[in-house]
């Protein structure tokens, strides 16, 4: 194992060197082939590596730092005399990096990646049996993977559904938009790549409406007199449907359910059929009849009607439209016919006759009101002979009425986002209107801008460009039928930067009467106003506006020796800033100078919130000025008056006179002779001559300092004054 070990060292160190060579000599006809390759499980795989020069020598690497090739780098792997790289059975700890390196006369190195392919694998998010309501998105959902990354198709029903309408994917998720019956089945997706091919199958169920398939026996719509009709119906659905037959004439509704067939089921995976018919003779028909299959079932109702003409009737009227269509009234024409002839209007919903009137033969227009709004209505016309009684075919239309036009929106209102810098805007949906989308009204001084959100919207999100300027919002609710009325314009101001009003008395300017307020205040915005309110105790009285360049206001008309509280306001279109100061006008009359007590504290408040920290930050600065100053004299006095002092002493020193005469003399001069008898003790005093009126010196002391001195004279022995030298006349005399 150390062997092992001290072999991949020495082989890592000759790779590192290749690689330094390699990138200044590179060998020409070197490389390893092939490049990049992926190999399915079992297989075998031949790297090649290529030197140009026979002589070189190559070795291989494998992994990421690379570690030479050995049974434990690359297990069951050969490597052949050619240099090649023999793996005989791939599997997947074989995948990774391989590199060849040579040298020889120039040093090259190469790398190719094998990459072992791993089946797919698909997972179900979805449920395997999935149900989905007509016109809902159906969505599987599959997580697919595999080495390499497989491919995937769906199939409906063994039929490839990619390029079909309303088919779209979500990586390997399956949509299909707005659902129909005919989506109903099973569905598979196929996972494909090098090592296998996978599937796996989803039963989609569609709960739609029933579908009708309806048919005639003779198939004519002209009933000759005797003659027996039968008319079948079957209706397809999910879930099972109810079958009812009508009979639907000029003049009224029949229900012929009870004469109709016993209804017949016949079950599918996907849907159930329902099947019945019904016979009658032209003595029903009654000159012109529709007969209509009804089938419903829990998701709605749907009918199919066929018409039957007895012979010899009048013709069908024609160019039968409607011309004008309301939420609550729809105009129709047509053309009219000749000779003894009526008309007979019908109009119902959802297979019910709601009312029908008829009309003289002269009228081609006619207007249907109280109708209900966004309603489906069948209109069918026909033609009655006077004199036969036999009806005409019928013209048949559909409408469909208009929505009411929104009411007013409710709970409009605006909220400030600060920390995003958004308005946000809500609202309700009008009570009872259908909304096809919103148009939300932005007013800026100048400039006014609209934006149209959906109509299942509640709020918008509004980013705010422009600060201290009132924003207007409304909103308006439109459909088909109209625009409602717009709401109320709410405004709303944003500020998000800081503003700080700070104000204090001018204490160069204080006088007993009057007082002189001057302000700083931080802003990037343009104020509306400054106010100022002076109060002593219960009373009080405000300033004029005051221009908003200005930075100061003298308030006169005050009282001498009195306390006083003062507001300066600040206005601004957001917000309002104040600082509140209290001060004391100073005694008596004149109004020269200035006292202390004239300028008690300021207190600065910002957005109404008040902070004590300024008044206290003011004595600070007086006490900076004032104090520091005092103590900076007070120490130069003292080191002034510490030097002079030291240089008298140093005088004294040189100056210490003994009374003159000839004892002490000698004793001097035994003391200059005999240093060690000047350093006996550790303080001595400095002394001062003074002349007595005998002309004799006498030595006073004068002061006490530290250091090695000569030893104390005796001062009581006389001295001669003709002999003192010359080094003592400076002293006092």
């Amino acid at each position: 194992m150390e062997f092992s070990l001290v072999t991949q060292l020495l082989y890592l160190f000759v790779f590192s060197a290749v690689m330094l060579l390699g990138t200044v000599r590179a060998q020409q006809g070197f490389n390893v082939t092939p490049v990049d390759t992926i190999a399915t499980p079992a297989s075998s795989v031949v790297l090649n590596c290529e030197p140009a020069d026979p002589l070189a020598f190559a070795r291989w690497a494998i992994g990421n730092p690379p570690l030479m090739f050995s049974d434990e780098t690359c297990s069951g792997c050969v490597q052949l005399t050619n240099f090649s790289l023999y793996i005989p059975s791939v599997n997947q700890g074989h995948a990774g990096q391989y590199t060849c390196f040579i040298l020889g006369q120039g040093s090259s190195i190469s790398t190719v990646t094998l990459t072992v392919a791993e089946p797919p694998r698909i997972q179900s998010v979805s449920d395997t049996d999935i149900t989905f309501n007509q016109n809902d998105t159906v969505s599987i959902s599959v997580i697919v993977t595999g080495v390499p990354q497989p491919n995937a198709t769906w199939f409906k029903d063994n039929t490839n559904i990619s390029t079909k309408p309303r088919v779209s994917y979500n990586g390997f998720n399956l949509n299909v938009a707005t659902a129909e019956h005919t989506d109903a089945g099973v569905y598979q997706i196929k996972a494909q790549n090098l090592a296998d091919i996978v599937a796996t199958s989803f039963n989609v169920f569609i709960r739609f409406l029933p579908v009708i398939t309806i048919s005639r026996n003779p198939d004519d719509d002209s009933v000759a007199e005797g003659t027996t009709v039968t008319v079948m119906c079957s209706a397809m659905s999910h879930p099972q449907s109810t079958i009812n037959w009508l009979q639907v004439t000029p003049s009224e509704q029949i229900n012929w359910t009870d004469r109709g067939s016993a209804v017949q089921n016949t079950p599918n995976m996907f849907h159930v059929t329902s099947s019945s018919s019904i016979d009658f003779t032209t003595a029903d028909i009654n000159g012109y009849s529709e007969f209509c299959c009804q089938a419903e079932n829990s998701i709605g109702v749907a009918m199919k009607c066929l018409n039957f003409t007895e012979t010899g009737t009048p013709s069908a009227l024609s160019n039968f439209q409607p011309s004008a269509i309301t939420s609550n009234t729809t105009t129709v024409v047509w053309t009219t016919l000749d000779g003894p002839i009526q008309y007979r209007l019908n109009w119902s919903r959802d297979g019910v006759l709601v009312n029908s009137v008829n009309l003289a033969r002269d009228v081609s227009m006619f207007t249907i009101n109280n109708l209900q709004p966004d309603t489906l209505y069948k209109l069918t016309i026909s033609a009655i002979n006077t004199e036969s009684g036999l009806h005409s075919s019928p013209a048949c239309i559909t409408v469909t009425t208009l929505v009411l036009a929104p009411g007013d929106i409710r709970d409009f209102n605006v909220a400030t986002d600060e920390e995003r810098q958004m308005f946000r805007l809500t609202w309700l949906v009008p009570l009872n209107s259908q909304v096809d989308y919103y148009i939300i009204y932005i007013n800026l001084p100048g400039n006014q801008t609209t934006r149209n959100v959906s109509g299942t919207a509640a709020s918008l999100d509004v980013r705010i460009s422009v600060e201290n300027v009132a924003y207007e919002f409304a909103v308006q609710a439109v459909n088909g039928g109209g625009s409602g009325p717009i709401s109320d314009f709410r405004a709303v101001i944003f500020c998000s930067k800081e503003i700080a009003l700070v104000a204090y008395v001018d204490q160069s300017r204080e006088m007993s009467t009057a007082v002189n307020i001057i302000w700083n205040l931080t802003s990037s915005f343009e104020t509306n106003g400054i106010f100022i309110t002076v109060r002593e105790g219960g009373n009080s009285f405000v300033t004029d506006p005051i221009q908003a360049d200005s930075v100061n206001q003298c308030i006169s008309n005050l009282r001498p020796d009195t306390f006083y509280s003062a507001t300066v306001l600040a206005t601004f279109n957001c917000k309002n800033v104040s600082a509140v100061l209290d001060f004391k006008t100073l005694a008596g009359t004149s109004d020269g100078g200035f006292s202390l007590e004239g300028c008690i504290k300021y207190v600065s408040r910002v957005g109404g919130t008040t902070d004590e920290s300024s008044s206290g930050l003011e004595i600070w600065v007086i006490v900076l000025i004032v104090v520091i100053p005092i103590l900076a004299v007070v120490v130069m006095l003292s080191i002034g008056i510490y030097c002079a002092c030291k240089k008298r002493y140093t005088l004294s020193k040189d100056l210490e006179l003994p009374t003159v005469n000839n004892a002490t003399l000698y004793q001097r001069q035994q003391q200059q002779q005999q240093p060690h008898l000047r350093n006996n003790s550790t303080s001595s005093y400095t002394t001062a001559t003074t002349v007595t009126s005998s002309g004799s010196v006498t030595p006073t002391r004068s002061a006490l300092s530290y250091g090695s001195r000569p030893a104390r004279p005796n001062w009581n022995q006389p001295v001669d004054v003709s002999r003192i030298d010359e080094q003592s006349t400076g002293t006092s005399v």
